[in-house]
């Protein structure tokens, strides 16, 4: 069936927002901050949209929520985004977040484009 959609993932809302400055070793950005938060994520489709699918459960799979880490260098020329990083309930390490058109990633990429 080509084209055809099952159910709905929700993200969100952001909750568990941790946030700091520090200071930097480097001398062309002082400091380092960070932003870090869990994002919940939900899969949503009825019993009929699933038994047309089988990539139901791979669906569910995928939506497992996880926490984002945006790692910021702060100098003179204000923040620069650094590192965007995830990681699932079951990772231990940290890893590199591919980007996407999510809103907490465009909103991080705004601050980059505001005229200064």
């Amino acid at each position: 069936m080509e084209g055809y959609r099952i159910g709905t993932i929700y993200d969100g809302p952001p909750s568990n927002v941790v946030w700091d400055v520090k200071p930097s070793d480097s001398i062309r950005a002082p400091y380092f901050g960070y932003v870090e938060f869990f994002l919940p994520r939900e899969f949503s489709a009825t019993k009929e949209e699933c038994e047309k699918s089988r990539s139901c459960r791979d669906m569910i799979e995928t939506t497992k929520p996880f926490r984002y880490r945006f790692e910021f260098d702060l100098g003179p020329d204000g923040l620069e985004l650094t590192k965007l990083l995830v990681k699932l309930a079951s990772d231990k390490e940290w890893t590199d977040a591919r980007p996407d058109s999510s809103c907490w990633q465009s909103a991080v990429h705004l601050e980059k484009k505001k005229p200064g």
